[in-house]
């Protein structure tokens, strides 16, 4: 699956590939600018067009199991709007199983012919992503100038690990933990969010990003750990969250607020000269942001309650992989 041995998350990509492959990146994904840093610029999609689908998406359901069932529906929508490609809640939950399988050998003891049969199920979605990539220049849906002809395995595979290792335990997780906040109104949240507003919704998106990370990594680059390190303990900086930055609390007014204190502190902790090639932050942080905003919009936290295994429970720092274990939802 892995192109000359190493993984192809933008975080990780030696500088001389990724430079080849950011353009066309952050065509596809769309980065904001600088007065509106959430808001797409490509094209591909909107808010209200995630939202609406989500709206579809979720409609008759009267039970559901958080983090699968909202990983189903980003799967679905960065395949539809992203890559070109339709896929059925039956295929993504099919490769959900396949991510877990993947992340889980990756880190659990070797099991003779489980590398291969992964390589091979992997496989088979690199050259998926080929077709839709090789099929985008030739109908113009992909210009040339963003990726060359020769670079589109490149980008298959840089896409597919991105799937793997940042979109699959990121979007689930963080739904979990705002749908858990929810319920057990951690810090007083219900008091203080209107639920159904799209900016305290965002408020609360970035601080369950904040205080339960959902991607940890060493960000390397070139051969070189830079300052960011785990990039997912920025929001514990105590010089920038205070005291009690371990806790859950709704700390600032707007989402800009957030970026520039969370994802400002690992963009300028990396290359910064000549972004977007040399910048390594997430080109998928807006596209995220608005998935999640959009899917839990639609879901409507408040005409849910738990489900009959009780309430979920956070669990503390390095006791798991997630701070949010799976948990089901029913409706009111």
């Amino acid at each position: 699956v892995y192109s000359d041995g190493y993984c192809g998350l933008a975080l990780g990509m030696p500088h001389a590939d990724h430079s080849k492959i950011r353009p066309f990146m952050d065509f596809l994904l769309g980065t904001g600018d600088a007065t509106s840093p959430w808001t797409n610029t490509t094209g591909f999609w909107n808010l209200m067009d995630i939202q609406a689908a989500a709206e579809t998406f979720l409609e008759g359901r009267t039970s559901i199991t958080v983090g699968r069932v909202a990983l189903n529906f980003f799967l679905i929508e960065f395949h539809e709007k992203i890559l070109g490609i339709t896929i059925t809640e039956e295929e993504a939950n099919e490769f959900q199983t396949f991510a877990e399988l993947f992340l889980g050998a990756s880190i659990l003891p070797y099991v003779p012919g489980v590398p291969l049969l992964l390589r091979r199920r992997g496989a088979v979605y690199v050259d998926m992503y080929i077709e839709a990539f090789t099929n985008g220049l030739a109908n113009g849906r992909i210009p040339s100038n963003v990726l060359a002809e020769e670079d589109v395995t490149l980008a298959a595979v840089s896409i597919m690990t991105g799937v793997l290792f940042a979109l699959s335990p990121a979007l689930g997780g963080v739904t979990r933990a705002v749908v858990g906040v929810y319920l057990n109104n951690v810090g007083d949240t219900n008091s203080k969010l209107d639920w159904s507003s799209h900016v305290d919704l965002g408020r609360a998106i970035m601080e369950a990003v904040r205080v339960y990370p959902p991607v940890m990594g060493v960000t390397y680059v070139d051969g070189a750990i830079r300052v960011a390190g785990l990039v997912g303990y920025s929001g514990y900086d105590k010089t920038v969250f205070g005291e009690n930055a371990k806790n859950y609390s709704i700390l600032y007014d707007t989402v800009e607020d957030y970026r520039e204190r969370m994802i400002s502190w690992a963009d300028t902790a990396l290359p910064v000269e000549g972004k977007p090639e040399t910048s390594h932050v997430c080109p998928a942080r807006s596209f995220s942001f608005n998935m999640l905003l959009g899917f839990l919009s639609a879901l409507d936290v408040e005409s849910w309650m738990e489900g009959p295994d009780g309430k979920p429970t956070v669990k503390p720092l390095g006791t798991g992989p997630f701070f949010w274990d799976e948990f089901t939802i029913v409706k009111k």
